[in-house]
């Protein structure tokens, strides 16, 4: 199997330094963000994908997919869908 890296795009990400970010990560700080912390139930279909998709990430590419046939790029809003569909 060949297996390669998609070139990188230009943007603003939320995570430029994995090093720097792991080194520093305490739960605490982010905890708060997650719908866990204020109903006690986690939903990971919920904080990874729908919570992103009812916000202002909605149109934001979420996942790539290549292969020798296809290069493929998904929304939030475009899992939202198809996992919403896989679920029913």
């Amino acid at each position: 199997m060949n297996v390669q890296a998609l070139p990188s795009e230009k943007g603003l990400f939320n995570l430029e330094n994995y090093d720097e970010a792991a080194k520093n990560f305490d739960w605490s700080t982010v905890e708060k963000e997650f719908s866990w912390s204020e109903t006690g139930n986690v939903n990971l279909a919920y904080e990874a994908i729908d919570r992103h998709a009812e916000g202002t990430k909605k149109d934001h590419v979420a996942l790539y997919y290549s292969d020798a046939k296809r290069d493929e790029k998904y929304t939030y809003n475009d899992l939202k869908i198809q996992s919403n569909k896989a679920g029913n």
